[in-house]
């Protein structure tokens, strides 16, 4: 049966903005929620990371904790039907302030899963005081009762399962503990990644004062070096895709749906035809098709319907047509990418919608998908 993944609400948290992007708006405050994680559909109920233990301790970070009744972590896991001494497993992302909170509440049969090197790193003083007295001193409490706290030490034995469809893997980023938890669920691989990646946007789609090409913006709050933040922010985007891919026959046994494609669509110069690329390298079986959703205006509806089509409107399709075709020529492919998929135009008018690609003989099984224009 495949997992699922409930999101639990632990409140916000008020910070200055340059903490969760480097660089970024300094001086000024955002409003963040804090989130953890409760796995249902598996053996137990699992949960990934517990919040912050209270509003008036956020304040020794110089920050504003916004916690409320609802926001207990008893009242939202009993949303789900769940009760505290349900829980099997608790796992940390890593042991900062706003992750390891209320770890105390949960009875010692509880477990609590984190890598050795994090707990450690947490006494090291060296991020102090994101690790709190009172959190870290329950997980001593923990290490001396039999069975109450589970060390992995991931960056040894590599991805360590913790329950079918559940594991987890050293993430290299942020602490030199944290670890990043892969969740097989009927959508595909999720991957909890803690706090290696903050502001989605910011860091990924439009990095915040980056002029490399695909290059991530690290976020302000880490203890290791620039670069291997970047290469772990790389690392977990190329995993999140192509792993899923390279797990086809264990998520087949798992019931989940294979899927069949790639759709990337968006303005022209969103970087959607070198994302393509890259990823076509990295996947054989897949092909690039670009579809041009430019050409779907009235008289073009009229033709996929079936309807008459005047002849300058179909003219017109042909020209852009050709004009994609050209665009992808002169993007050219890399030579590994040459080797290993194929790329090809689809005329809109072919298929039964703008935008839409049929399972047709004629086209790909795996296709990703390049819209040239809004889809």
């Amino acid at each position: 049966m495949p997992l699922e993944i409930k999101i639990l609400d632990y409140g916000d948290i008020e910070l200055e903005s340059s903490f969760l992007v480097l660089g970024r708006g300094c001086g000024r405050t955002r409003r963040v929620p804090t989130l953890g994680f409760l796995i249902l559909g598996g053996p137990w109920p699992m949960v990934v990371d517990t919040g912050y233990r209270s509003n008036q301790i956020m304040e020794t970070l110089g920050m504003r904790g916004l916690q409320f009744h609802e926001n207990m972590i008893e009242n939202q896991l009993s949303r789900h039907g769940v009760r505290m001494g349900d829980v099997r497993y608790v796992m940390h992302t890593h042991l900062h302030i706003d992750h390891a909170g209320k770890d105390d509440l949960f009875p010692m049969n509880t477990t609590v899963v984190v890598n050795r090197r994090e707990l450690e790193y947490s006494v090291s003083g060296l991020m102090h005081p994101q690790y709190p007295l009172p959190d870290i001193k329950h997980l001593i409490d923990r290490l001396h009762t039999r069975g109450a706290l589970r060390f992995l030490d991931l960056e040894i034995s590599g991805p360590t399962e913790i329950c079918p469809g559940v594991y987890c893997e050293a993430a290299g980023a942020h602490t030199e503990g944290s670890m990043n938890v892969h969740v097989h669920t009927a959508e595909g691989i999720a991957t909890i990644c803690g706090d290696v990646i903050y502001d989605f946007n910011d860091q990924i789609i439009e990095p915040f004062h980056e002029i490399g090409w695909m290059e991530p913006r690290v976020t302000g709050n880490h203890g290791g070096s620039k670069r291997d933040e970047k290469a772990q922010i790389k690392k977990l985007l190329s995993n999140a895709i192509v792993d899923f891919y390279s797990h086809r026959e264990l998520l087949e046994d798992l019931g989940i749906d294979m899927k069949r494609g790639i759709l990337l669509h968006g303005p022209p110069g969103t970087g959607k035809t070198s994302i393509s690329l890259y990823l076509a390298g990295l996947l054989p079986s897949f092909t690039v098709c670009f579809v041009s959703f430019e050409t779907a205006e009235p008289e073009v509806h009229g033709a996929i319907e079936g309807q008459h089509v005047r002849p300058e409107a179909t003219a017109r399709v042909e020209r852009q047509r050709r004009a994609l075709q050209d665009r992808v020529g002169a993007a050219g492919l890399p030579r590994r990418t040459e080797r290993r998929c194929a790329v090809r135009v689809v005329d809109p008018i072919a298929n039964a919608r703008p935008g839409l690609l049929r399972a047709r003989q004629h086209h790909p099984q795996n296709p990703i998908a390049v819209g040239a224009g809004e889809a």
